[in-house]
């Protein structure tokens, strides 16, 4: 789906993603990191998402 590591084709309207080949801990942060940012946004918007639906 491309050349090598870095030289991707280009497409309009399509993004690809590598993971580089050096690259240790590709999830590191998942956990620690995305979980709280997940319950923040959600809290975040819920008040302003759930009363239009109980209207």
């Amino acid at each position: 789906m491309g050349k090598d590591f870095g030289n991707l084709y280009k497409i309009n309207g399509i993004v690809y993603f590598r993971l580089s080949p050096y690259e240790q801990k590709a999830f590191k942060g998942l956990i620690s990191d995305g979980v709280p940012n997940l319950i923040r946004r959600f809290q975040g918007s819920v008040f302003k998402i759930a009363p239009c639906k109980y209207i």
